[in-house]
């Protein structure tokens, strides 16, 4: 609703002004097979009432900009993370589980965690410093569109477990003995898996976004880095 209440707002009061508004990958429906690329012009197919609630604010937000002539820009913002990031979320979970298992010596904390994910998937994770810098080059820019704003690279969650393990890997000095038991966990849990490429995934198209200036985004593993290093300073 109030998003809706800030359109009304702007058409009204701030015409000369530049927004942006922020939708998910929720938006569409997560493949059953094949990697699915996802463009500005891909058709919406909302996952669940989150996705249906950003699907119709980027309806709300096309209505504006063309019944006012306003500068409201809607990007669909893939998988995202940083150290900010909630620690409910995904990757800060897998975080705090490594830094358990490597600080105690007890790897039943990454295992009991890895349960939960034995399953292997794939997602394109984006660094939210990409993502914020996106959001700001297009607001500066004046721009007025639809944009997906995206790593255009997917990671599988085996693989992001290997370089969070590498990452604790060059924190703790454990003994070899005990990093090549978390290494042999995470490929028992992930066997089935590991090497598959052809896994079911959401993939963002993000060349519109960088055709508007000359991108170089962080790598996932120098995101990984930084929030690994962030978590450790905070304990």
């Amino acid at each position: 609703y109030f998003p809706h209440c800030l359109l009304n707002l702007i058409s009204q009061k701030q015409k000369q002004a530049s927004s942006f508004f922020c939708g998910s990958a929720h938006q569409y429906k997560q493949p059953l097979i094949d990697v699915v690329l996802v463009d500005e012009n891909t058709a919406p197919s909302p996952r669940n009432q989150y996705g249906l609630c950003k699907q119709h604010l980027r309806s709300s937000c096309d209505f504006y900009r063309k019944r006012f002539n306003l500068s409201i820009n809607f990007g669909i913002l893939f998988n995202h993370d940083s150290s900010y990031r909630g620690k409910n979320f995904l990757l800060p979970r897998l975080i705090a589980a490594m830094y358990l298992s490597f600080s105690t010596s007890e790897i039943c904390h990454l295992d009991h965690f890895l349960v939960d994910f034995s399953k292997n998937f794939q997602f394109d994770l984006s660094d939210a410093r990409d993502i914020a810098r996106d959001i700001f080059q297009i607001l500066i820019n004046g721009n007025s569109s639809d944009f997906i704003l995206s790593s255009n690279k997917l990671i599988s969650f085996s693989d992001l477990c290997t370089a969070v393990a590498l990452e604790f890997s060059s924190i703790f000095d454990c003994p070899w003995e005990y990093k090549q038991l978390i290494d042999d966990l995470i490929v028992e849990h992930f066997s089935s898996d590991l090497f598959d490429r052809n896994m079911p995934a959401l993939q963002g198209d993000n060349s519109k976004i960088s055709l508007i200036y000359n991108r170089s985004p962080r790598s996932y593993q120098e995101m990984l880095h930084d929030m690994v290093t962030s978590f450790c300073s905070s304990r």
